[in-house]
């Protein structure tokens, strides 16, 4: 999966957070231990995304985790 957008009018509404419940569930039930997971992030979805363990690595692109969710 990629390329998921929420539209700016439909922002601050909870859909981001409602795609990331669904897609960490979706991990936690599917990804095999030690997955990596990466994305790439506008700046004003970086809070979003480190709620949910992400953090982003100075020597690296983009922002991941490991899993087990």
């Amino acid at each position: 999966m990629q390329n998921i957008v929420v539209r700016p009018e439909f922002q601050k509404m909870g859909i981001g957070t409602m795609i990331m419940d669904n897609l960490m569930l979706y991990l936690k039930e599917n990804a095999p231990d030690q997955a990596f997971i990466g994305l790439f992030s506008s700046n004003e979805g970086k809070k979003l995304y480190e709620k949910y363990g992400f953090q982003q690595y100075p020597a690296l692109t983009g922002m991941f985790r490991v899993a087990p969710i």
